[in-house]
């Protein structure tokens, strides 16, 4: 059986991935944010957000997805914020 703490560590290493990934994400939005300016475009698209979980969707299993439906809403709420400023 695993110790917890091998497992700890794997969660940690997965947390730092995330974390990475989720900055590198935020630039992106920002990036985002600077185009729409640019252009006159809104920030809220909601056309774009119902995509994005259109293909959660195609790409997860219902309990994956369920998992993964609130953690992307707050994803997208602080993208969407970040492309305010």
């Amino acid at each position: 059986m695993e110790s917890i703490n091998k497992l700890r560590l794997e969660i940690d290493e997965i947390n730092l991935q995330l974390g990475r990934l989720l900055i590198e994400r935020k630039k992106v939005a920002e990036r985002i944010g600077q185009e729409k300016r640019k252009l006159g475009i809104e920030v809220y698209d909601r056309y774009r957000e119902i995509n994005i979980f259109q293909m959660l969707r195609r790409h997860f299993n219902q309990d994956e997805y369920n998992y993964l439906e609130s953690i992307f809403q707050e994803v997208i709420k602080k993208s969407r914020q970040v492309q305010y400023i």
